[in-house]
């Protein structure tokens, strides 16, 4: 018997994918729902900025496990700064969500990091619309 199949009967096969590409994967969609993919989007209240829509508060936040290869002013509007800004602050806020991939844990941390956002129902539509943007 082939060991995939072993592990899959006893149920012990990993979710699809690893948790990297998972990880990936959600951050493609988090830059489409947030700033169509485009890298010098700037939200209309312009406090956040970049692909992921950051702002200065979450990427000093983010900073403190690791220092990104550059400051907020030029590194926001870089998509790799802002993937790996956005890494940073999972690893410090929700290491294991992180460690596993689970997606849906990452977008809710992600959408509570927002200024100004605390509506649970704003939230779950938020997830939604990342959840989607990744199928």
């Amino acid at each position: 018997m082939q060991p995939i199949l072993v592990l899959a009967l006893l149920g012990l096969a990993a979710p699809p994918g690893t948790s990297a590409t998972r990880v990936n994967k959600l951050l493609n969609a988090m830059e489409r729902v947030e700033s169509g993919g485009r890298s010098r989007a700037v939200s209309n209240a312009g406090r956040s900025r970049g692909p992921l829509q950051l702002d200065s508060r979450y990427w000093r936040q983010a900073s403190k496990t690791g220092k990104p290869n550059s400051s907020y002013a030029t590194g926001v509007w870089d998509r790799s700064q802002s993937r790996e800004v956005t890494q940073q602050y999972w690893k410090r806020h929700a290491p294991q969500a992180y460690r596993r991939g689970d997606v849906e844990t990452l977008a809710r941390l992600q959408y509570r990091a927002k200024a100004g956002s605390k509506s649970r129902t704003g939230e779950d539509k938020y997830v939604k619309r990342v959840l989607k943007a990744m199928k």
